[in-house]
């Protein structure tokens, strides 16, 4: 007798004197591999001696996952998404890791959010993501909301919504940019400086952080985390002490062309974070960043919306390698991860001040 789908199996282990040779398993993902194949992975309900027994476990695993799922039969997607991020696991993450959460879910479209959690079809969600892709959002924008649908979807499945995790599945090309980053050009920059020296009000925060990550090479996690105490604007320079890497943990030259904007921002107060957000003069989370400045003056110069604060670390990176800056003295700069080769860090003294020139070669 065949079973339904999504039921389960039962199948005959046949190994010698083993006594209980019938195993109950159920589908708990299924993956697709570069070439297109699929694979299931499983989860063993038991072994049983009899294949009578082995069904008989299978149907009351089924009508326990039934009582469990009518709870969860109406909850939405946006709900399912609140308990997830409530839970213990997403709750002992980093803050700015929770606020990127933030960031992606306000990605995902009203339709799904609106959908009850068990109702959603593979196709509702690759066609959000045809859509996501379609309106140009930066791939690896797309990319952390396939991400979440992943952690959210084990998420169902260790509460027995569903059995396959649809984010898994979920298909989103590869990266246009791979091997070109996307960067500045000069034209844009000079842009910056003459909005910069207009002194506008409601652009002049944007542009100045602009600039100076397009001078310092940092990520934008770093610069944000910075506080006022980490500048050191005597010796030109201001220190990252919380990065994504060890090499991240660095002394950060500043720029003779963008020194002044540091000493504006320092100047207004004595402790806290190095940018605030103005409205609620807070610290300023990436989300909010990005929302609601980074993006909208994006939209104002009438840039690629692909340009993200990520790539002035980019162009950064690029002016000095094109300056003619020794790679080492690159990787000090920006911190990169596994920075130093073993002969580098062995042999390389370099003089603070050497990295000092090499920034203002840009």
């Amino acid at each position: 007798m065949k079973l339904p789908n999504g039921y389960g199996s039962v199948s005959k282990v046949n190994r010698k004197n083993l006594r209980k040779k019938y195993i109950a398993r159920i589908t708990t993902d299924i993956e697709i591999d570069e070439q297109g194949k699929k694979h299931q992975h499983k989860k063993t309900i038991g072994y049983f001696e009899t294949k009578e027994e082995a069904l008989n476990a299978l149907t009351n695993y089924n009508m326990n996952k039934d009582e469990v799922n009518i709870l969860y039969k109406n909850i939405t997607f946006a709900k399912l998404w609140e308990d997830w991020q409530n839970s213990k696991k997403v709750q002992a993450l980093k803050p700015d890791t929770i606020k990127g959460y933030e960031f992606t879910y306000k990605l995902i479209t009203d339709k799904i959010k609106n959908m009850k959690f068990i109702d959603i079809k593979f196709n509702d969600l690759q066609n959000m993501i045809n859509e996501l892709l379609g309106n140009r959002k930066g791939y690896q924008s797309v990319r952390k909301v396939r991400n979440c649908l992943k952690q959210l979807y084990d998420y169902a499945i260790k509460c027995d919504i569903v059995s396959k995790n649809y984010g898994k599945l979920l298909d989103i090309g590869k990266s246009p940019r791979k091997g070109q980053a996307l960067i500045f050009t000069d034209e844009q920059i000079e842009r910056l400086w003459k909005l910069y020296y207009e002194q506008n009000e409601d652009t002049r925060l944007t542009i100045e952080i602009m600039l100076m990550l397009i001078y310092n090479g940092c990520r934008i996690s770093e610069f944000l985390n910075l506080k006022i105490e980490d500048m050191n604007l005597k010796d030109q320079y201001f220190n990252v002490t919380d990065s994504k890497t060890d090499a991240g943990i660095r002394q950060v030259p500043i720029s003779d062309k963008v020194i002044n904007i540091y000493e504006s921002i320092v100047n207004e107060r004595e402790k806290g974070y190095f940018l605030i957000n103005p409205n609620n003069k807070r610290k300023f989370t990436y989300a909010n960043f990005r929302d609601s400045y980074w993006d909208r003056m994006i939209d104002l110069l009438g840039w690629d919306k692909k340009l993200t604060p990520h790539n002035c670390r980019k162009t950064c990176i690029s002016k000095l390698t094109k300056a003619g800056v020794r790679p080492t003295y690159i990787k000090l700069i920006v911190g990169h991860e596994g920075a130093l080769d073993l002969t580098e860090r062995t042999y390389t003294y370099v003089d603070f001040e050497e990295l000092l020139k090499s920034v203002n070669e840009i």
